[in-house]
């Protein structure tokens, strides 16, 4: 055959489930071999010339397919001939199961254990109870988990009967639904996830694979980043301008989340005790991250650990009076950035076992006004809206596309992002994540273009 070896993929993660398919797919193999020899010499053992191909496709779970590949130089006695061998050898590999051959090779299967009787609901209440994942990963998890999977294969389904199959139905059912594509792939994800926990844990339940059955991206990914061009910046700066006198949090919200590019949740908790800092070189920066507060209670959520960085406070904010505005905050004897206009919210996780924790919120009502603010904008005239586009999430691919025009390296946007940056020098791109005048010296050479709409709202509010 020209090689030493065949080389086929058991599609598992589970060492003890490889090496039972290896042996079993062997020992398939040598039946194969053994029976093809046979089919190719007469009864004394004298080889034959045979002018036909043969086929076999193996597989760990099912049976042994053969075919008859017939050329145009075969004669209709050697076609015969070969459907009647083949006919033969078909029939001595289907009572060549793999369990019938486990046994000739004395192979011990892997019996299903009492684990393996674990009901799907028995599974995401365990999964959902003793999982070290963040409170709003979990909170999303128990909502796709209970309203999306359990209904579909049943709440005593055993999670071990769920093949790939059905993991491949499962998602075609999710496709119909008509989410997007990263919400399908929180779906998705739930599932996998819960499975992988278990199955870090002993239990017998099948590698899913997902890769191929998830839809393809049909847009541009430069098309799926919905932005706000520098004309809406400009709008939408004149107009949380008129909010500065009254109600200063909305004007300040709008304009720091779009210099800076942060989720809005990542500026709303920030603990300005703790948080608020000016650098050596008079640099105003705030400090993302997720300790907990004096009081020992964590109510901070970073969405990873590239998250936490220093955001530099642009000299033009603090010309318009940032920095006075969260010096008025603290003196009243408040914490967050905007908490005297939207207070704190915790949400109950809801969850067996987990009944004291919460989830921290300190931006829901804030993204509420937002959005509302948004729409307003848009069915006023004054802008349109681009499919995706939001209030505040696109004010992030705006900074990253303005940054990008200035030619800033794509770790550099990274960083000032809060994403990882992958490759070798990852390392070493992460430490300029707290080198606050290197990012300081970033968006204070390139964001001309918002200092301009930023002026231009001033100078129509003095006006």
């Amino acid at each position: 055959m020209g090689s030493a070896f065949l080389y086929c993929s058991l599609r598992t993660t589970d060492l003890r489930y490889a090496v039972v398919g290896a042996r079993q797919l062997a020992a398939q193999t040598d039946v194969i071999f053994r029976e093809v020899e046979r089919m190719a010499s007469d009864r004394k053992g004298k080889a034959l010339s045979l002018g036909y191909a043969i086929s076999f496709e193996v597989s760990r779970n099912g049976p042994v397919n053969a075919s008859l590949t017939i050329g145009p130089e075969d004669t209709p006695e050697m076609v015969q001939e070969g459907q009647r061998l083949l006919s033969r050898t078909a029939l001595e590999l289907a009572h060549r199961s793999p369990d019938r051959l486990a046994q000739d090779q004395g192979i011990s299967h892997i019996h299903p254990s009492v684990e393996d009787g674990l009901t799907l609901a028995n599974a995401v209440r365990e999964f959902l109870a003793a999982a070290d994942l963040k409170p709003s990963t979990l909170k999303n998890y128990k909502s796709y988990l209970e309203n999306k999977a359990i209904p579909f294969f049943g709440s005593d389904r055993r999670v071990c009967s769920i093949q790939q199959s059905d993991f491949a139905a499962y998602i075609d059912h999710l496709k119909t639904l008509g989410r997007s594509s990263s919400t399908l792939e929180g779906y998705v994800g739930a599932l996998s996830a819960m499975a992988t926990w278990h199955r870090a844990r002993g239990k017998s339940i099948v590698q899913w694979q997902s890769r191929t059955l998830m839809p393809a991206n049909t847009t541009p990914e430069d098309q799926q980043r919905a932005e706000h061009s520098i004309d809406d910046l400009k709008v939408i700066f004149s107009n949380a301008v008129r909010y500065l006198k009254n109600e200063p949090e909305k004007f300040w919200v709008t304009v720091v989340t779009a210099f800076t590019g942060c989720r809005v949740e990542e500026i709303a908790q920030v603990d300005l005790t703790s948080d608020f800092h000016q650098h050596p070189s008079g640099i105003y920066y705030l400090m993302l991250n997720e300790k907990p507060d004096k009081d020992g209670v964590l109510r901070k959520t970073m969405k990873q650990l590239s998250s936490w960085r220093h955001v530099p406070i642009h000299t033009s904010l603090v010309d318009a009076g940032f920095v006075t505005f969260l010096r008025d905050v603290l003196a009243q004897g408040y914490v967050r950035p905007f908490e005297r206009l939207w207070g704190y919210r915790e949400m109950p996780l809801a969850i067996e076992d987990r009944e004291d924790e919460k989830l921290s919120k300190w931006a829901h009502e804030i993204s509420k006004w937002g959005g509302k603010e948004f729409t307003r904008l848009v069915e006023s005239g004054v802008l349109s809206k681009a499919s995706g586009q939001s209030y505040f999430h696109s004010m992030r691919h705006s900074l990253s596309s303005e940054l990008g025009r200035r030619d800033v390296s794509l770790e550099h946007r990274s960083i000032l992002a809060g994403q990882s940056v992958g490759g070798e020098n990852g390392k070493r791109y992460a430490k300029l994540r707290r080198d606050t005048a290197f990012l300081s010296r970033i968006v204070e050479e390139n964001l001309h273009v918002y200092v301009d709409c930023l002026n231009h709202a001033m100078a129509g509010e003095t006006a």
